[in-house]
């Protein structure tokens, strides 16, 4: 039996069960609330017809992360626009979003981050499978293998992992509390997001000690936005394992997933909205061959599984917001630390999370919004009768908790000029009965339980005049038996007509995890500085190009080490690393062709660098990322009905990473040289029946061998990527307008 962490009262299941009673009596109650005969009745004017589209005004704010939604949405989805395409790339541009500042809505070109907005248009139209697919067409980013089979993504030549990039899906963490890593692979439902926001640089004064590098908030659609129903089904398929490996195609199958989504709003703008999504399915990670450092060589089809099971529960009504998700992401590996191993073993992640915030409007533009968020996790569970007795250093079953209170307050004190101020205090608690946690205060013992408390500060300003929008922030943040940490930024940006600019300088800090002290107690904060300059212009009404450079320095950086001579290990404090780089994007848009190009450079030559990490040889490049890398994306109208697209991302030479020993057990490292993916995809909407859509595309035309590397050398061989994959999508959606009966439209 699972040994118990000190203060879990609640079960995972039952905050999803008291959500769940919330769902279904949310009607009975809003009828309730509103016949209440002593209210005063309210006089609302009758509501002006649609404005036609050249009139609409540009895109509204867009909700925050982790708070309660706003009561204004996209303007496009209010109005019942049906396609994204009908919107001009102007419009795009002025989309205001919070992501980037926590409280003021700002444009993409004023936010005080370099910003990259992926729209639900570009997701679907591009056949994306899953958020590593989004991920490679953004600049900056590139993925990584890992231990266990697991993918992370890499960011401006810098792992990722480990509480640098963070990740969010409607303001729940997607990294696990252990090691604050965000596992990718068949695991979000990209057919229920309407927009990923990307904070292409730090995010610690607002995100905190996990948003060292950039924060990726994946925003789902509200139940305004769905107002109906929509189920999406995907099977892909994967030939090469069964053509030249002797698998079955049974056996080969990539991805076979439903995901479906309800939607309701109740007594107007005001009144109570619900949103229900949920998404199942099976997948393997690939069906090509891996060898290990030691030349032992297997398959991954079948030795690799990534099983999503996920529940994304939301109900919001006036103020009040209350988002619950629940997540069993089921996989499996053979691979191990470094060795592969004779049986395949499941490494699981249960995870429940529940947000429940309110936003009080006062007087004067002030806005309060106090917080509450629980997390409950069970990270790399491999709790195995086969693991216990044949692989005991495997067997683990961890549990971990969080329990956050917090406020922020936001006050447009007068119009140019809007205040943040903010606190969070949580308490990190973890159990392990089996490995147990070095002792912070006696390094020499290990405990079954540990607890770790965090209290932060923050504060921000943004103010507006005509030659600047001037952002200045801080945190502070201090963790038990870490020590504090103070981050300041200050930014500069401003559009001019089809010219912006911005000038930006930040600090962020990495916050060691649960783990990262189980193993060294006395491992400290790293800080890292990042300057940034982007410059931006509108060279024609469809096409729009932007270039921004980049200098990140990361002092103190904890990266793991293995001592062979005395087989200890742990996290260590180095002097500094970093890298500097540029990225040009050029976008396109007409009624009928959309068009993103991208180029991401980086390097690290000029800069400290840590063994662990470097290239032998090489001052430029990082273990496991190129220092070049082209995406694309292309969409086009063939017909009324009938879209297509294809997409590429192009990795340069110089992917360095380590495969093998020699005789002696020194490690051996070589260049993977360039990897070019090709995807092409085409959508029918509205087949057979209005609402009914399908689309058929391919992963990986040119049958690429792909090779996921350890950016960092510990032992691992590369794992290999999906070999090229056909996939089919079929879905079927309607949305039901208020007054009107069901509008079957293409969801």
């Amino acid at each position: 039996m699972m040994a118990p962490v000190t203060g879990y009262g609640a079960q995972p299941g039952r905050a999803f069960f008291l959500v769940g009673i919330l769902l279904l009596t949310g009607p009975a109650l809003a009828q309730d609330a509103g016949s209440d005969s002593s209210a005063p009745s309210e006089v609302r004017p009758e509501t002006p017809p649609p404005l036609p589209l050249k009139e609409q005004p540009p895109l509204v704010k867009l909700p925050l992360p982790a708070e309660a939604q706003p009561e204004n949405f996209s303007r496009a989805m209010l109005v019942g626009i049906k396609d994204i395409t009908e919107l001009s790339l102007e419009d795009l541009l002025n989309a205001e979003m919070t992501t980037s500042t926590q409280s003021k809505p700002m444009s993409i070109r004023d936010s005080p981050n370099v910003m990259t907005v992926v729209t639900r248009e570009e997701i679907q139209r591009s056949g994306a499978r899953e958020l590593a697919d989004v991920l490679r067409l953004v600049p900056g980013f590139q993925l990584g293998g890992d231990l266990y089979s697991s993918v992370f993504a890499g960011f401006r030549g810098i792992w990722g992992s480990e509480g640098k990039l963070m990740v969010l899906l409607d303001g729940h963490e997607m990294f696990e509390l252990l090691y604050y890593a965000a596992e990718l692979g068949n695991r979000i439902p990209v057919d229920q997001i309407a927009r990923i926001e990307i904070v292409r640089g730090p995010g610690s004064v607002v995100y905190g000690g996990s948003a060292e590098l950039a924060v990726v908030n994946i925003i789902t659609r509200s139940a305004e936005e769905i107002e109906g129903a929509s189920v999406t089904g995907v099977y892909g398929q994967m030939f090469d394992g069964a053509i030249h490996e002797g698998q079955s195609l049974a056996n080969t199958f990539a991805r076979r997933t439903i995901s479906a989504e309800l939607g309701k709003s109740l007594g107007g703008p005001n009144g109570l909205r619900l949103k229900l999504g949920l998404f199942a399915g099976q997948g393997n990670r690939s069906d090509q061959n891996y060898t290990d450092i030691e030349g032992t060589r297997y398959n991954f089809a079948g030795n690799a599984r990534s099983d999503p099971f996920l529940v994304n529960a939301a109900a919001d009504f006036r103020g009040l917001s209350v988002r619950y998700l629940f997540e069993y992401y089921r996989t499996t590996m053979r691979d191990g630390y470094d060795v592969a191993l004779a049986d395949a073993l499941p490494v699981n992640y249960l995870s429940s999370s529940l947000n429940v915030s309110y936003e009080w409007k006062l007087p004067r533009g002030l806005k309060v919004v106090p917080r509450f968020h629980w997390l409950l996790q069970e990270p790399w569970r491999t709790a195995t009768e086969t693991a216990r007795t044949v692989y005991p250093t495997i067997y683990w079953k961890p549990r971990v908790q969080r329990m956050l209170g917090g406020a922020n307050a936001t006050w447009d004190v007068v119009r140019p000029l809007n205040l943040l101020a903010g606190t969070e205090y949580y308490v990190d608690s973890a159990a392990d009965a089996l490995l147990g946690f070095l002792d912070p205060n006696n390094p020499t013992q290990t405990r079954s339980h540990v607890s770790y408390w965090n209290a932060s500060v923050y504060g921000q300003a943004l103010l507006e005049t005509p030659w600047a929008n001037i952002s200045a922030g801080a945190r502070y943040e201090h963790r038990k038996h870490v020590g504090g940490a103070f981050v300041p930024r200050v930014g500069f940006t401003k559009t001019f007509g089809p010219f912006h600019y911005k000038l930006l300088a930040s600090r962020a800090f990495r916050s060691p995890s649960i783990e990262n002290l189980a193993q060294t107690p006395n491992v400290k904060p790293e800080l890292t500085t990042v300057y940034e300059i982007e410059l931006g212009y509108k060279i024609h009404p469809a096409l729009f190009a932007v270039v921004n450079g980049y200098d990140i320095t990361i002092k103190r950086p904890f990266v793991y080490f293995y001592d062979d001579a005395t087989g200890t290990d742990g996290y260590r404090n180095y002097d500094r690393m970093g890298t500097r780089g540029a990225e040009l994007e050029l976008r396109f848009r007409t009624e009928r062709l959309f068009a993103n190009l991208s180029y991401s450079y980086y390097t690290a030559a000029g800069k400290d660098k840590i063994d662990g990490l470097a290239v032998p040889g090489n001052s430029s490049a990082l273990l496991g990322f190129s220092p070049h890398k082209v995406a694309l994306l292309a969409g086009f109208g063939l017909s009324q009905h009938v879209d297509a697209s294809v997409s590429a991302s192009v990795l340069g030479p110089q992917r360095f990473g380590y495969y093998a020993h020699d005789v002696a057990g020194t490690p051996l490292a070589r260049d993977f040289g360039a990897e070019v993916l090709l995807n092409a995809y085409v959508c029918y909407k509205n087949l057979l029946v209005p609402g009914g859509f399908a689309g058929i595309g391919i992963y990986n035309l040119a049958n690429e061998k792909t090779a996921l590397i350890q950016p960092f050398n510990n032992g691992h061989a590369p794992i290999p990527g999906p070999s090229r994959e056909v996939f089919l999508r079929i879905g079927y959606g309607f949305r039901r307008t208020a007054a009107a009966p069901p509008e079957l439209v293409m969801l």
